[in-house]
């Protein structure tokens, strides 16, 4: 099978990220009532968005978990019933405690599968747009995609560093993560971690990092965003070389390779050795 060069790989992931922008509506609903929102007999939700659009659609398992946690129902326990067949009782459960929730929600579907169920206050920052700005602010002669993930509900991108740490006789490269959501799974975080070249899909050890950038959905500057990738790779020299140093040390301590990652996992990355 073909590699893909790093810039293959982060073009076909933003037109992937397009692509399921394009297959995708988003819907507000500012205060959920009995009337504007029910569970149905088929597993699915209908609903009436502020715009007064009426919708029918399914949930994905991750979005019904969401809705459950939002209902104080729990959501396995609904996706049972649906799995089992017994859809009037996962409906009368939803139902049920609708009336108590006085909130407002924000509606995420892609096709014709409701992918989140979240808050009014969820910032939509979506993975074309971090796409965009990663590829504007790292620099691709010097980091290669070792991994990609995206989807619906996830992106992931593991860069490492085309050059391994001044450490003779240790396979280690420096190398960046970059994990959001588009329907709340996890914070917008890029960190700094070690990638151990032992197998195809290598050894990541990304507790021993630092993170540059952590946001939440909520509040999300994109300018401040730039800023923040911009200011945590300037960090990366030093992260650097703390990792050698600390490699290193461990090496002239005659550390073996398991205690010496388990003390790599242990360290404090943003601060010098002493």
């Amino acid at each position: 099978m073909e590699t893909l060069s790093t810039m293959e790989t982060m073009q076909s992931l933003y037109e992937k990220a397009l692509d399921i922008r394009e297959a995708s509506t988003d819907y507000r609903i500012k205060k959920v009532t009995p009337e504007n929102f029910q569970f149905n007999d088929y597993g699915g939700l209908d609903f009436i968005s502020d715009e007064g659009r009426a919708v029918s659609t399914k949930l994905s398992s991750f979005a019904l978990g969401q809705l459950g946690t939002k209902l104080h129902v729990p959501g396995q326990y609904v996706e049972t019933c649906i799995n089992r067949g017994f859809y009037e009782l996962a409906r009368d459960n939803i139902n049920a405690w609708v009336p108590d929730y006085s909130g407002g929600m924000f509606l995420r579907e892609t096709g014709d599968t409701l992918r989140a169920v979240l808050s009014p206050r969820y910032s939509v920052y979506d993975s074309e747009k971090i796409l965009d700005v990663v590829d504007s602010k790292v620099n691709f002669n010097e980091y290669e995609v070792k991994n990609a993930y995206i989807s619906e509900e996830r992106l992931h991108i593991r860069l490492t560093h085309r050059e391994h740490l001044k450490v003779d006789g240790e396979d280690l490269f420096p190398a960046l993560f970059i994990d959001s959501s588009d329907v709340g799974r996890n914070t917008l975080v890029i960190t700094f971690g070690i990638y151990k070249l032992v197998c195809s899909n290598g050894l990541v050890i990304q507790s021993c990092g630092g993170t540059l950038y952590k946001q939440r959905h909520v509040g999300i500057d994109p300018e401040e965003f730039e800023y923040g990738i911009a200011a945590g790779l300037k960090n990366i020299p030093l992260l650097i070389e703390n990792a050698e140093e600390w490699v290193q040390k461990a090496r002239n301590e005659k550390i073996e390779m398991n205690a010496m990652l388990a003390h790599l996992k242990a360290m404090k990355m943003g601060k010098k050795g002493k």
